[in-house]
């Protein structure tokens, strides 16, 4: 919002907005799973899987294609975005 020169009352709704979601999510979130069955499980599945493949667009189209543009150290950054992925699953094992 701040690059694109926004107006202050447009960029006040915006905030608004999103931060407003967040409760929303809450409570979407534990009206689901307070509901038993085959249609909540449905349900879950479903907004897991919107939420997981959102975060893998915006990792993967937004933040590393405009940080592997930089040609710098580039080598050093693919290292520790493996690493990262490493230690995630690493810990992922762990839970088991």
């Amino acid at each position: 919002m701040a690059r694109s020169a926004m107006p202050l009352r447009d960029a006040a709704k915006l905030a608004v907005t999103v931060s407003a979601m967040i409760p929303l999510g809450i409570g979407l979130g534990l009206g689901i799973e307070s509901a038993r069955g085959v249609p909540g499980s449905v349900a879950s599945v479903l907004l897991q899987g919107l939420a997981g493949g959102t975060f893998l667009f915006v990792t993967f189209l937004e933040i590393l294609a405009k940080e592997l543009e930089d040609k710098s150290d580039r080598l050093l950054k693919v290292l520790f975005l493996v690493l990262g992925y490493a230690a995630l699953a690493g810990m992922g094992f762990l839970k088991w």
